[in-house]
């Protein structure tokens, strides 16, 4: 419910919903992206850090590798890819992807994957922090602020009116 409330997630390290001890194993992200067949398998996949990755991450080396890359090519129904910062690819058309960021078009809930590597190597706050600051404030419009209706503009309506 709180994936489909349009909110997200955000998983490092390794395997998105698995939980501890293997309690989810697959059916974890299975079952909350309502995906039967998706996996996170293929330890020690290259990626090359996009164009989109080197702007946003600056942190990120050029080349990356992930044991649990997102599988793009078994997104279904409003599933998408919405960036990748590292690609088996190099580029935002690839069948693997880590980091990246997962969007259901339908509720707006995210996937937020960051270097899901078992015993990382990579800074995985850092690329986080980096990600939040550089792409995802703006892209759910959590930067916009209406000042309309909001608790300091209606206090200074009501203060001038006096």
């Amino acid at each position: 419910e709180f994936l489909d409330a349009g909110n997200s997630f955000s998983n490092s390290n390794d395997y998105f919903f698995w939980g501890v001890g293997g309690r989810n194993s697959e059916g974890g992200i299975q079952n909350m992206m309502d995906i039967p067949g998706i996996v996170q398998w293929d330890d020690n996949t290259p990626l090359t850090t996009t164009v989109e990755g080197a702007e946003v991450m600056p942190s990120m080396p050029n080349d990356v590798e992930s044991d649990r890359p997102f599988h793009v090519d078994q997104l279904e129904g409003a599933w998408v890819l919405e960036v990748a910062f590292a690609s088996d690819t190099g580029d935002q058309d690839p069948r693997r992807c880590d980091p990246c960021i997962i969007l259901d078009e339908d509720t707006n809930g995210r996937l937020v994957q960051v270097h899901q590597t078992n015993g990382l190597v990579y800074e995985e706050g850092l690329a986080l922090a980096e990600i939040l600051k550089n792409y995802y404030l703006d892209s759910v419009g959590a930067l916009s602020v209406d000042p309309q209706d909001k608790l300091s503009t209606s206090w200074a309506e009501l203060k001038t009116r006096r």
